[in-house]
């Protein structure tokens, strides 16, 4: 599969779920490429042309950790045009 066709898939995929967990969007675009007959891509491939659609402004990536999870970023994906808001954990700050 060549990269303009798996950016393309990718942003298929991302747009048609409205964004999703990174792991999900992975699984979803090697789904696709199977229905389309795309063969299989390297996984190395696949996260070097996410960077590059992120980097580019084609998609919008989210990373956070949880408190389960502390050490361990995770990561959401999202369409172009997407308007991310940080809201506070207000019972944190009452802590202080």
């Amino acid at each position: 599969m060549d990269r303009d066709s798996l950016k393309s898939i990718i942003l298929e995929v991302v747009t048609s779920i409205n964004g999703g967990k990174g792991v999900d969007i992975a699984t979803r675009v090697a789904v696709e490429a199977a229905n389309q007959n795309n063969g299989s891509y390297l996984l190395d491939e696949y996260h070097s042309v996410l960077e590059e659609l992120i980097n580019g402004g084609e998609l919008v990536e989210v990373e956070y950790t949880t408190p389960a999870n502390q050490g361990r970023l995770k990561s959401f994906i999202l369409p172009k045009g997407s308007e991310v808001v940080s809201v506070r954990n207000y019972h944190d700050e009452t802590n202080d």
